[in-house]
């Protein structure tokens, strides 16, 4: 290790006071460590000379005057940056002592310098702030400096939103558009507002449009339809019934199997239960049953067929509907004209003719359907004869704690619409009805809903004509056929309900044992959520009517809540201290959870524990303020900076004996 001599000529100091100006403060170039020999740094008394008439101590014995400073003697000397200890390249203290190298800080002189490790959850030398991982855009940057919007005031915990309003989305904001106003799309609280989307920070949010294929805000699905039962309605996911129980989806409110930890009706994440319905850190979620209401709308179908028994009737006709002859028969249920199983897409299927079980119903007699081809037509799209009207909602009223009840003696919801309504040659009305009128008869419905199945239902129904009810997709009530009103029970409790005909009985009791091995079946904890579906269709221009008498739609939704003063910061607090939360506390954590206490980066120096504080400027940078809110690297700190200074001396800048003045720049006589 050789000390670097620095010494200068009487000329040299003359030329360079003559072109770099001598004794101002101008930065002029930077220093690197060395000086044309013969010059020496100044360190004298004001008249030029040395104290008593002598150069400054480690002056060389050929009389040129030496600073003194040996990279690599583990001492710091006021022109080193660093001093480990070796005059090696690589190991954070460069070989000539001049630099600090990138990724390290030496915060000891003479031992080693150390690693610094972003993502390790320690905020160390450069770093503004560590997370405790090295990823992007979640507050603290890969390189551990602050992003733009956050505030990362505890090291190794997640960084939060600044405020909500500044255009930044941040912490578990789901928006921002530069406001803190409700109604705009984007609330005060920084959450999406139901029906719209915000793709750009900081702009105004637009409306969402559900049906147009594109999943946007707070949409589940959008399928590009406004068809129920096909997995997606009004943008929200329908539970999938095809394979047994029903399977739930994520976000629709009910907890269906062991899969799911909890459903609050969303997928949003940072309200206590996750976007994938898995529990949040810090929350508690309770399964609370809703309110029951007034009323409940089920979506349904209807399907529109131009009447057979129609004179001139066009090629779209349909022989199922009206059929020439049918028109006075009323000979009660033709049971078994269905299949027992929905088919793979969840629609009925007709029996082979003629094996229908119930002698009233055969093939001679026109109640039933032509063939299992046209009978696929009733509750299908894709063929000419049925035309599907938009879908309609049918509201049930509430009769008793939670059961619920459509019904109507003239049950006409096609009326003016479908065939009817095409212009030229609209179908023309029939006349039927109590009282009798002119109405579209020749339609058919379908509807579902879900329900948890607890084995005492009671589901009542009536038509004029054909009603199917399936539940999980197995025929648990037929009341087949073109027919008066004719009643059926769903009586789980009581399958020998004598309000069934005999062989509705046996389907009853058939059908609960059918769902009751279903329910064996299922994993412990798997709630046994099952689907009802009810096709109905009107054939016979005497009469219109239809009941249901539903029940089951209690639901329990999970209801998510943080706990202040648990120790742990869910996401929709700032902190949490556990019994250290306190509105005063230095560094802590407010007693509601949602704010700090003094603290380090708020602007304000609490002098009994801060040097400094610049708010968000506490980034470490030259002459200012230190993350930890002590005093960041400045001269006179006795660490030469490469970048701003010469030489710094700490304490000594500037007196008898030290090269280095006040500004941290080197001081040049000529030697005595």
């Amino acid at each position: 290790m050789t000390p670097r001599r620095l010494v200068f000529p009487a000329l040299g100091v003359l030329l360079l006071c003559l072109f770099a100006g001598c004794g101002d403060d101008s930065p002029g170039d930077k220093f690197d460590g060395s000086f044309p020999d013969g010059q020496v740094p100044d360190g004298s008394a004001p008249d030029g000379n040395a104290p008593d008439g002598n150069a400054p101590d480690g002056s060389a014995p050929d009389g040129d005057v030496n600073i003194g400073d040996v990279c690599g003697d583990g001492i710091l000397g006021i022109t080193e940056a660093c001093d480990d200890g070796n005059d090696d390249d690589g190991d954070g203290c460069s070989g000539d002592c001049q630099e600090i190298e990138p990724g390290y800080y030496c915060p000891v002189v003479g031992l080693d310098c150390i690693a610094i490790v972003c993502g390790d959850g320690l905020v160390e030398a450069t770093e503004q702030c560590d997370d405790g991982n090295d990823d992007d855009g979640d507050g603290c940057s890969s390189d551990c400096t602050l992003e733009p919007g956050w505030l990362c005031p505890h090291p190794g915990l997640p960084c939060q939103a600044e405020r909500c309003g500044d255009g930044i989305v941040a912490g578990i904001e789901a928006c921002d558009d530069g406001n803190d106003d409700d109604g705009d799309g984007c609330d005060s609280t920084c959450q999406l507002e139901e029906g719209y989307h915000c793709p750009v920070p900081g702009e105004d949010c637009a409306p969402t449009h559900c049906g147009d294929g594109l999943v946007q805000g707070l949409e589940q699905c959008d399928d590009g339809n406004d068809l129920p039962f096909d997995g997606c309605y009004q943008c929200k996911r329908e539970p999938q019934c095809s394979g047994g129980v029903c399977e739930s989806f994520c976000g629709d409110g009910v907890i269906f199997g062991a899969g799911e930890e909890c459903d609050d009706g969303n997928t949003r994440n940072g309200d206590g239960c996750s976007s994938d319905c898995k529990l949040e850190a810090g929350f508690t979620c309770t399964l609370e049953v809703e309110s029951l209401p007034t009323q409940v709308q089920l979506p349904i179908i209807y399907r529109d067929f131009y009447r057979h028994d129609v004179p001139n009737r066009p090629a779209h006709a349909h022989i199922d509907f009206d059929r020439a002859g049918n028109g006075a028969y009323s000979g009660g249920i033709c049971f078994g004209l269905v299949e027992d199983f929905l088919d793979d897409e969840g629609k009925p299927v007709l029996k082979p003719i003629p094996n229908y079980e119930n002698h009233i119903c055969n093939q001679q007699n026109n109640c039933t359907p032509d063939s299992p081809t046209s009978f696929s037509q009733w509750y299908r799209d894709d063929n000419p004869y049925a035309m599907r009207l938009p879908v309609e909602t049918l509201t049930l009223n509430s009769i008793d704690e939670g059961v619920y009840q459509f019904s109507s003696q003239n049950f006409f919801p096609v009326d003016n619409k479908g065939w009817r309504a095409v212009s030229p040659n609209p179908e023309p009305n029939a006349t039927g009805g109590t009282p009798s009128g002119s109405h579209n008869f020749g339609f058919t419905s379908e509807t579902r809903y879900w329900f948890e199945y607890a084995g005492n239902e009671r589901l009542q129904f009536y038509g004029d004509d054909d009603v199917w009810v399936f539940i999980d997709g197995r025929l648990c009530l037929d009341i087949g056929g073109i027919h008066g009103q004719e009643n059926g029970v769903i009586d789980f409790a009581n399958p020998a309900d004598t309000g069934n005909i005999v062989a509705n009985r046996q389907l009853v009791a058939d059908c609960k044992a059918y769902l009751e091995d279903k329910v064996a079946a299922l994993p412990p904890g798997t709630k046994p959520i099952f689907e009802v579906a009810v096709f109905q269709a009107e054939r016979n221009p005497t009469g219109s009517n239809y009941q249901l008498t539903l029940s089951g739609f209690e639901k329990a939704r999970s209801v998510c809540a943080s706990e202040c003063g648990d120790g742990i910061v869910a996401a929709d607090e700032v902190c949490d201290d556990g019994d250290e939360n306190g509105d005063d506390v230095y560094g802590g954590c407010s007693a509601d959870c949602r704010s700090f206490g003094p603290r380090c980066g708020d602007g304000t120096v609490q002098e009994e524990h801060e040097e400094c504080d610049d708010g968000r400027q506490n980034l470490g940078q030259y002459g200012g303020c230190n993350p930890d809110c002590t005093i960041g690297p400045r001269c006179g700190d006795g660490i030469r900076q490469p970048q701003f200074e010469e030489c710094d001396d700490g304490e000594r800048n500037g007196t008898a004996g030290s090269y280095c003045q006040t500004n941290c720049k080197l001081s040049f006589v000529i030697p005595g």
